[in-house]
């Protein structure tokens, strides 16, 4: 089956389900995968999510699609794969205001094969989606963007799939917003959102500051992880995205903003990658 981009977008995610002992789920979250390349002809693949959709969480449970007998997505099938001590499953960075962590997903694909005989579908993002400084000059104030996630847990679960939203940048992404590595969306940004990749995907024609191009372009922009929220007495503060599955009596709504880690934090994790694969 020949994916187009849209659709290799749509298999990137992994859906996080934080749940108890008798497998209720307590709150959702977006992973994806994605892969460092060492060497050329060597990658190391992981799954990218926010620390905050692990953090004390003690079992977690990853949702994934599984691959046929010609390695085409069986969209009638899902695997659920159960992680003990989920938390410590994951690196995190270093940053404690970079709110991203990853692990290692060979062993799962190998699991799943050994113990289960589940070959997994997934398409990995990798380091070429992330923009150069250069690519990141030609970009406008206002580009269309997409998020691929859950948004409040939702999902085709007949088919295993994503949602797919579409916003606009809010400030350029040029800038750190507040002196912080991250950029702005103006998007609905809902609980379940959290870990969900932020793309620029044009096709056809898109503006830019030499101006209009033809063809197709994607830029892997930065994780969603947090947004502002309005109180019920109108005050504005900064929030992570919530995970929660379970209703609250609190009255915060989220006003369609999200900030998102630009993605070239990712790359943070590279030089310790490598140490435990030379080791």
């Amino acid at each position: 089956m020949k994916l187009t981009i849209s659709e290799r977008l749509m298999h990137s995610t992994v859906r996080i389900e934080v749940i108890n002992k008798e497998g209720i789920i307590l709150s959702t979250g977006t992973g994806f995968s994605f892969r460092y390349i060492f060497d050329e002809d060597k990658y190391v693949p992981i799954l990218v999510t926010n620390k905050h959709v692990v953090k004390g969480a003690k079992i977690g449970r990853l949702v994934f699609t599984v691959a046929d007998s010609q390695n085409n997505p069986d969209y009638g099938e899902k695997f659920s794969y159960v992680i003990y001590d989920f938390e410590k499953a994951f690196t995190f960075h270093p940053d404690i205001n970079v709110d991203l962590c990853i692990m290692f997903m060979q062993p799962i694909y190998e699991d799943a094969i050994a113990k289960y005989n589940k070959s997994l579908f997934t398409m990995s993002l990798d380091e070429s989606l992330i923009p150069t400084s250069e690519q990141i000059e030609t970009l406008s104030v206002l580009e269309d963007v997409i998020m691929v996630g859950y948004p409040n847990g939702l999902w085709d679960q007949t088919n295993n799939l994503p949602i797919i939203r579409r916003g606009v940048t809010a400030i350029h992404p040029r800038f750190d917003y507040n002196n912080k590595t991250d950029i702005v969306v103006d998007m609905a940004c809902f609980p379940g959102s959290s870990g969900s990749p932020i793309f620029i995907y044009n096709q056809g024609s898109y503006p830019t500051t030499n101006g209009i191009s033809i063809g197709t372009r994607l830029l892997f922009l930065g994780i969603l992880y947090a947004g502002p929220q309005m109180t019920a007495v109108g005050e504005i503060h900064t929030a992570t995205i919530p995970t929660s599955v379970i209703p609250t009596a609190r009255t915060n709504l989220m006003i369609n903003l999200g900030y998102a880690v630009k993605s070239r934090r990712l790359l943070d994790f590279k030089p310790k990658i490598r140490t435990l694969i030379n080791r």
